[in-house]
């Protein structure tokens, strides 16, 4: 369970903060969210005793996670953009 936790919170992040270049803020925003969403999920699940190679892990499941929920946003947006066109 604890291995979804980054996924869920990056997902919100990445469809609640659309990267578009219009803000150049927006990435750098988005880059601190996800080392403190991963570094959270890191330290909070136990595995820095373990070992470091859990935090790549959970800074790649926290990256797909923002990139899955932008890709979600960008596709709720272009079919709202077609409905309205039609």
């Amino acid at each position: 369970m604890a291995e979804w936790i980054p996924i869920i919170l990056s997902f919100c992040l990445g469809s609640s903060l659309p990267l578009t270049g219009k803000r150049p803020g927006s990435i750098a925003l988005a880059s601190a969210g996800i080392v403190l969403i991963a570094s959270s999920a890191f330290v909070m699940s136990g595995e820095y005793n373990v070992s470091w190679t859990y935090y790549v892990l959970d800074f790649l499941q926290a990256s797909l996670g923002f990139f899955a929920g932008n890709a979600a946003l960008r596709a709720i947006r272009h079919a709202r953009n077609v409905r309205k066109a039609n």
